[in-house]
């Protein structure tokens, strides 16, 4: 017999979960390094304007370094617990935004297999707050 969904740890509200700890983690400084280290040897490009070998490039030089362990537990945190993860500590000011583009595309390769998030074939998106207000909705 299952257990109730409700003892799941994935079942949960907004307001629950920003009190939980376990889902909440911290770059260290090793993961960092090896972070600086994708975004050092890769193209000055945009990933969508790469080559899949660039591509490929960058998730290698992740999975050889301090952060690939990291990114194996998010992904099981992910299937098996929580189901969300906030990770901080990425000096995103350190980087320019075709860097932070590899880097974000380096994890999520070690996550899962990045897939098309447009007719266009982008697989890598930006999202910011415009700041809209509810008579734009």
């Amino acid at each position: 017999m299952h257990a109730p969904l409700s003892d799941h740890p994935a079942a949960w509200l907004g307001h629950e979960l920003a009190c939980r700890e376990d889902w909440r983690q911290s770059w260290s400084d090793d993961e960092l390094a090896a972070i600086r280290e994708v975004a050092r040897h890769m193209p000055g490009t945009r990933v969508r304007d790469s080559s899949a070998s660039d591509r490929e490039a960058a998730v290698h030089l992740l999975r050889a370094g301090a952060a690939a362990e990291r990114m194996g537990r998010i992904q099981h945190s992910l299937e098996h617990g929580s189901g969300a993860v906030w990770l901080q500590g990425l000096p995103a000011d350190e980087f320019s935004l075709p860097q932070l583009e590899w880097i974000f595309w380096a994890l999520a390769s070690l996550v899962g297999t990045p897939v098309s998030q447009s007719a266009a074939g982008e697989r890598v998106f930006h999202v910011r707050d415009e700041r809209f207000g509810e008579q734009d909705a």
